[in-house]
């Protein structure tokens, strides 16, 4: 619950018909409820407002059952949106994240754009403060989510942060952004996200992140002792659907587990974002 926002969420099998309707129902329900107790006090539900999503893979997103579905709430119907906001995250049915990719290069773009227009009155210094907070702050914006992106859509993302990189020491269009990239220490887009991912993960693992993170990380105990078993090691649990290998669980074990054991053992937080971005780096 927000002051001016709330969320329902609920499970269901996509493939039972009862299930469906049980969570529909549950849905209606306690929609129903909310609304009688803000009008008993004094309060109105914004039914204009009120989204309905559904998230499921694309194979059942296209199913009879699932093209059926609608929701109820004081006999107004209302169909599944295509996409939600959630905390600045676009969200689509099929849980891609690609409609967000295409807004975040929307964003982005416009603030590049406007930018080059007075690149030539600013100074390298004062470019490169105004490319960290106008363009690298949305690139990297939850982009711990950004493990199920495809290769289409992380090129799309690291064009962007090439021609930042251009815009910094205006070079021309073909110019190599390598160099630039490393002179800036700037991470490339997919080592930005690994960074972000694996620094939860330390923070979890030094009880510094909330709790649900805690829970949903599994420490793998040592069977024998070996030089690097006084290092954390994570275990994976892969459902046996295609999606859980971009789930964070999974990422997030790939990525600790191919640590080096001096970076995992980083005695504090800055002193692991320095060994963990030199690791990368190279």
């Amino acid at each position: 619950m927000y002051a001016d926002d709330i969320q329902i969420y609920t499970m269901f099998v996509p493939t039972d018909p009862v299930a469906v309707d049980t969570a529909i129902h549950k849905l209606s329900c306690c929609i129903t409820e909310i609304h009688d107790w803000m009008k008993a006090n004094k309060l109105k539900l914004n039914d204009a407002k009120t989204e309905f999503f559904v998230s499921a893979s694309p194979h059942h997103l296209s199913s009879d059952l699932m093209k059926d579905v609608r929701l109820t709430i004081n006999e107004k119907s209302f169909q599944p949106c295509k996409s939600v906001r959630n905390l600045g995250i676009t969200f689509e049915p099929s849980a891609n994240l690609s409609h967000h990719v295409t807004l975040v290069c929307r964003n982005v773009k416009f603030h590049l754009r406007n930018l080059w227009r007075v690149r030539r009155f600013i100074d390298k210094q004062t470019c490169h403060a105004a490319v960290r907070a106008l363009v690298l702050s949305r690139l990297d914006y939850c982009n711990s989510l950004f493990s199920v992106l495809s290769q289409k859509d992380l090129d799309r993302l690291q064009r962007l942060q090439n021609s930042a990189a251009r815009l910094v020491f205006s070079a021309p269009l073909r110019t190599r952004t390598e160099p630039l990239r490393l002179e800036l220490h700037w991470l490339p887009v997919r080592q930005r996200i690994a960074f972000k991912i694996l620094l939860l993960v330390f923070k979890s693992l030094n009880h510094r992140s909330p709790e649900y993170i805690d829970n949903i990380l599994i420490r793998r105990s040592q069977v024998r002792t070996t030089r690097s078993s006084s290092s954390i090691w994570l275990t994976q649990r892969l459902s046996k659907r295609r999606a859980g290998e971009t789930s964070f669980p999974v990422i997030a074990a790939k990525l600790w587990n191919h640590l080096p054991a001096a970076v995992k053992m980083a005695s504090s937080v800055e002193q692991f974002k320095k060994a963990i971005k030199s690791h990368l780096f190279c």
